[in-house]
C-alpha cells in the first residue's frame, strides 16, 4: 500500500462522490469511524490497488483487496476529483503524478 490513499464516498466507483486523501494509512484509518465500513465507498492507493476497510478491535483498519484488484483509471480519476481544476492539463496526468500533487493538499 503506497500512499497517499484515496477515498471516494460514493456507490459508484465510476462516479466520484466526496474525495478525500490521505498522505498515509494510519491517517485515513484514524479519519474514519468503525461504522463508515458500512457506507459506500471505494479506496486506492497512489498505485491504484483497491484497498479495503474492516475493523479489528474496535477500530478501523485498511489493508490491500484479496485478490489484489488494481484499478489505475478509477484511483486517477478520483484524485482529478480530488485536486479539482488543476488546469487545462490535468486530464493528460499520470496516476503518479497526480496523486504526488494530491499529496500536497492531503488531510495530514
Amino acid at each position: 500500500m503506497k500512499p497517499p490513499i484515496v477515498v471516494n464516498e460514493s456507490s459508484n466507483p465510476s462516479v466520484p462522490g466526496d474525495v478525500t486523501v490521505f498522505n498515509s494509512i494510519a491517517a485515513a484509518e484514524l479519519h474514519f469511524e468503525p461504522w463508515y465500513i458500512e457506507e459506500a465507498h471505494f479506496v486506492y492507493d497512489s498505485e491504484g490497488a483497491e484497498l479495503e476497510m474492516w475493523v479489528d478491535g474496535g477500530k478501523l483498519r485498511i489493508r490491500p483487496r484479496e485478490p489484489k484488484v488494481q484499478e489505475a483509471e478509477l484511483a486517477r480519476m478520483c484524485f482529478i476529483a480530488f485536486l479539482g481544476d488543476i488546469g487545462p492539463k490535468s486530464d493528460s496526468l499520470s496516476l503518479s503524478a497526480l496523486a504526488e500533487q494530491s499529496s500536497k493538499s492531503a488531510t495530514a
